[in-house]
């Protein structure tokens, strides 16, 4: 990138060899120009900068290069954007973090159940299979109907041996216990989003804070 220097200011940005070709149409130019040759004409090399990272309501744009002791350096500016509001940017990420959970839930209810029997898989053919061993075993205890004793295979390829009625309802128990607590995490989290107050004289750190909710922490327990 080059940007073309008149009397210490930006003349023109960008800038290129070409460009400067054809401004000087009676100067016969070697193939490769040198920094001094450039220099001569004003034309000097723009160092890159890093863009800012801007918010929802902003927009990053860049604009004239900034003089930074000998050198020219990228620059650019944080503006707001049209059509967005601050406000508006806060209602949209704390939408975004609220179905975040909500994935966060629906796909750890959907793998697998920490249990005091270990870790019970919980998709939709074992959900299945936990149903019936809950109507089996409530069945058995009302009907007095001989209780056959089953192995029921954990996520890790372990085994449970349900030898009881009590225990089939022991095991499903505890799955629907655990599957609860990611609803009762789930919910705690939208609660600690939802608490997070939009400050209109301090927007950034609006969403600063919606930023700092860890979603991902405290489901294990």
């Amino acid at each position: 990138m080059y940007v073309l220097i008149v009397n210490d200011a930006v003349a023109e940005y960008p800038y290129s060899i070409d460009k400067l070709r054809r401004d000087n149409p009676n100067v016969s130019f070697p193939v490769d120009l040198t920094t001094t040759v450039l220099r001569k004409f004003g034309v000097y090399t723009v160092t890159p900068a890093d863009a800012p990272v801007a918010e929802d309501f902003e927009d990053v744009v860049e604009v004239n290069p900034a003089k930074d002791g000998v050198r020219w350096r990228q620059a650019f500016e944080v503006r707001a954007r049209q059509d967005t509001t601050p406000s508006e940017a806060f209602d949209r990420l704390r939408e975004r973090r609220l179905n975040a959970v909500k994935q966060l839930r629906d796909v750890r209810e959907e793998q697998t159940a920490l249990t005091p029997f270990g870790l019970i898989d919980t998709n939709e053919r074992s959900a299945k299979r936990l149903n019936a061993l809950q109507s089996t075993a409530v069945a058995a205890l009302v009907t007095g109907t001989p209780w056959q004793t089953i192995s029921w295979t954990l996520a890790d390829n372990t085994e449970v041996v349900v030898d009881s009625p009590q225990k089939g309802l022991q095991l499903t128990g505890a799955v629907m216990v655990s599957l609860n607590a990611l609803h009762v995490r789930a919910k705690a989290l939208k609660a600690e989003i939802n608490a997070v107050a939009f400050d209109p004289k301090d927007p950034k750190a609006s969403l600063a804070a919606l930023r700092a909710i860890d979603i991902n922490a405290g489901w294990d327990k």
